[in-house]
């Protein structure tokens, strides 16, 4: 009997097999989503490491020496392939500027593993235990890369419904709309220990601070920016809100292009409010595109010490 696998396979199938692999390895070096793309893009995008690590496995496993191999083997061989290429292709990316993530190896073993435990070649592994096993492994990689596909979809759906509101905090996910110098946490709130808030720490640095990076940047029809924050110590803290538009990001990035303003933190809660008539009017040759502003940052500058601080209630009022 024929030891090869998988059995029964037409030629086109392998065909377009072939062709949607080459697809795939340039789409690895060329195209993506870019930086400002939602976070559910980004994740089903990162997804696809998975499908071509899968399709890849599936092809040399039908390969006559590779089909001839014991099934210990194949798994030993796989796993050693999909990691050192799966390393080589992100070393690739690093030294064509794109951003490499180690995260996208793990994917690339998945799509291997999903395929040697769910593939017809699990029937040569006799014992039926081990292949439970490996298939309930299979199954629990896939659920954690399907996991910030989910996660995000979720709060999507979540940022939508709270517009105006960018940020509250009484949803579970909204910390991943922010990104930080230094650790971001969602506790309650530091003063009353009611109701949410986000954590942030500020790491001694010349700049250091955080930045909303997901949110509806359609701020036409909106008066007013709206936030709190919490400074835990009687020394105040003098920081700086800054908000700036596409075209400033594909432009010089010019100081004079963007809006910033200073706020100084004294102990307690901070109600700070911004005039978006002064953000629209900020750079100094043109206006502010109002219905594309891709960033509101919150950062010091030249902070000595590390400090800790609470944000909540970020929103836009008419």
């Amino acid at each position: 009997m024929s030891n090869v696998w998988p059995p029964g396979r037409s030629k086109p199938v392998s065909v377009l097999l072939i062709m949607a692999l080459c697809v795939g390895t340039v789409l690895l070096f060329w195209g993506g989503p870019d930086y400002h793309a939602a976070r559910s893009t980004k994740a089903l995008w990162n997804l696809g490491h998975i499908i071509y690590f899968a399709i890849a496995t599936y092809l040399l496993l039908g390969w006559g020496p590779v089909a001839k191999l014991s099934p210990s083997w194949r798994w030993v061989i796989f796993l050693g392939f999909s990691f050192l290429v799966g390393s080589l292709i992100e070393l690739l990316q690093y030294g064509i500027d794109i951003d490499a993530d180690m995260g996208d190896v793990l994917r690339d073993v998945t799509g291997s593993v999903l395929v040697l435990s769910f593939g017809p070649g699990r029937k040569q592994i006799l014992a039926r235990s081990i292949q439970s096993g490996l298939q309930g492994i299979a199954l629990l990689l896939l659920l954690i890369q399907l996991w910030p596909v989910a996660s995000a979809l979720t709060d999507e759906v979540i940022a939508r419904r709270q517009f105006p509101l960018l940020s509250g905090f009484e949803t579970p996910f909204e910390a991943n709309r922010w990104e930080g110098d230094g650790r971001l946490s969602i506790t309650s709130d530091p003063a009353s220990g009611e109701g949410n808030v986000l954590r942030f720490e500020l790491p001694p640095r010349i700049f250091s601070g955080l930045h909303l990076k997901h949110f509806n940047g359609d701020w036409r029809g909106f008066k007013r920016l709206r936030l709190r924050i919490y400074n835990p110590l009687a020394e105040p803290l003098r920081i700086t809100c800054r908000i700036h538009d596409l075209a400033h990001e594909t432009g010089n990035m010019e100081y004079h292009d963007r809006f910033n303003r200073r706020f100084l933190l004294e102990q307690g809660w901070n109600d700070l409010t911004i005039d978006l008539t002064e953000v629209a009017t900020a750079p100094k040759t043109r206006r502010m595109d109002m219905a594309h502003i891709i960033n509101l940052g919150l950062f010091t500058v030249a902070l000595k010490n590390p400090r800790t601080l609470y944000l909540d209630d970020v929103r836009l009022t008419r």
